[in-house]
């Protein structure tokens, strides 16, 4: 199986990750990410709720549980970043 590594450009928007996450689900190929890279998702997507009309605590809320969820879902896919790795 092929292993790609995700970036934040990668995972939002959100119709862009649905997609590409549904294929690793389906086993098209693994995928990889680090935690600075969810950090920068999570900043975007409480952005992006609260540019859309959503008050500052609930995007940031809502955000947070999308990565939480990710997470979860795919355990697997957390790479250390390079300080960790040193």
């Amino acid at each position: 199986m092929y292993v790609a590594l995700l970036d934040a450009c990668a995972l939002w928007p959100s119709r862009q990750r649905d997609f590409l996450l549904s294929l690793a689900v389906a086993n098209v190929f693994a995928p990889v990410w680090s935690d600075v890279t969810l950090e920068e998702l999570e900043f975007h997507e409480a952005a992006k709720l609260r540019d859309r009309g959503e008050a500052a605590q609930l995007a940031a809320k809502r955000a947070a549980q999308l990565i939480q969820r990710m997470r979860q879902a795919l355990m697997t896919s957390r790479r250390p970043d390079r300080s960790q790795r040193l």
